[in-house]
């Protein structure tokens, strides 16, 4: 998983109260029971020490979700300057949970199942397209394909000299429609970066689209008989659902290939933080325990890891701060570029449930 969004997280000085709050509505005394969850965690993040102005930061950001009821869950990320990130899923979190610490708890949003991939749905006509851009945060954008000229599209009928041109000339619009659809789905797919091109709608259009697109777009094009309503979605929805378990997968398979014979891979907390002290880690696979309670010293750069405060010291980091061990390899990850597996399910055998591929070796 890309960890860039984590990063104005890490521009802004903590403590951090880390809240994850089920804002599912099933009754119509739902606003009351989130109030009431919600007071539950406010209550223990005061305890804790949080100050108040992020407290009441959260206060309205919570208002507001309530009052939108855009989500099941809410996932949000403040100081004592405001909320700096918050996060809304369509399903609650495994566990509604506070956190007031020196770091940002992300962990229980990273380990929400597989990385979230963007993705265009392409519904195509004779005239054009509509484009949907989906990005990893679920935004939606859709863009219009016309043509400047929309005459003519359809074949006439009968077999006289100015109908077969009328009927060579439908065919030219129809090729041209289909490389400007082409020309701006291939454009999109590599700026977004989509994972996979769902291309639905009228069959002629999709096979005249098909034969303009580029390899590497065509490479991840599915298509879809359906052109709207609920059985475009199901498809849509297991396309994209394939293509992120096969990325969690081909990652799982890199490390483990790194760790037999390409010796660019190592396992075990240790290891693992004197690598990113290196900036050396190009991608961290870690297993989800929540329970954990490891601990992490830190410093003020994103490479200053540490099992202890007197390892820091050695370098004259003059006051080191802990947290949860996962909380600290998150900041180290986010901010040298490196990326994230978290391995909810049986994976490979990893010392201490953790590992990673490097970018060189040590």
């Amino acid at each position: 998983m890309d960890l860039s969004f984590l990063r104005p997280l890490y521009e802004r000085p903590g403590p951090y109260v880390s809240i994850y709050l089920d804002m599912t509505r099933t009754a119509e005394d739902s606003s009351k029971l989130i109030e009431l969850r919600w007071r539950a965690l406010r209550e223990k993040a005061a305890a804790d020490g949080a100050p108040r102005e992020a407290l009441a930061a959260l206060d309205d950001l919570v208002r507001e979700h309530d009052e939108r009821r855009t989500s099941g869950g809410l996932a949000a990320f403040a100081t004592d300057a405001g909320v700096v990130l918050s996060d809304v899923r369509d399903a609650p979190p495994v566990a509604e949970q506070v956190h007031y610490g020196p770091l940002p708890h992300v962990m229980p949003l990273l380990a929400g199942g597989p990385e979230p991939l963007p993705y265009l749905v392409v519904v195509a006509d004779r005239q054009g397209a509509e484009i949907t851009r989906v990005g990893r945060d679920r935004t939606r954008r859709t863009t219009e394909v016309r043509p400047e000229n929309e005459f003519p599209i359809r074949k006439p009928h009968g077999g006289d000299l100015n109908q077969s041109r009328m009927q060579r000339a439908a065919e030219d619009t129809w090729r041209a429609n289909a490389k400007a659809v082409a020309r701006t789905v291939d454009e999109q797919a590599t700026r977004e970066k989509a994972a996979v091109i769902v291309l639905a709608g009228d069959p002629q259009a999709r096979s005249a689209v098909l034969d303009e697109l580029s390899k590497p777009v065509l490479a991840r094009t599915v298509e879809s008989r359906h052109a709207e309503g609920a059985p475009l979605a199901e498809e849509v929805e297991r396309a994209v659902e394939l293509a992120e378990t096969e990325n969690l997968t081909g990652r799982v398979e890199r490390f483990e290939r790194e760790r037999g014979e390409g010796g660019r891979a190592v396992t075990g907390l240790t290891a693992v933080t004197e690598a990113l002290r290196r900036a050396q880690v190009d991608t961290l696979v870690i297993e989800d325990h929540p329970e954990s309670t490891d601990r992490l010293w830190f410093g003020p750069a994103p490479t200053d890891v540490a099992a202890s405060a007197a390892d820091l010291r050695a370098v004259n980091i003059a006051e080191p701060e802990q947290d949860r061990a996962d909380a600290v390899l998150a900041r180290a990850l986010a901010q040298t570029g490196a990326e994230i597996v978290v391995l909810s399910e049986e994976g490979p055998p990893l010392e201490h449930g953790i590992g990673a591929v490097l970018r060189f070796a040590a």
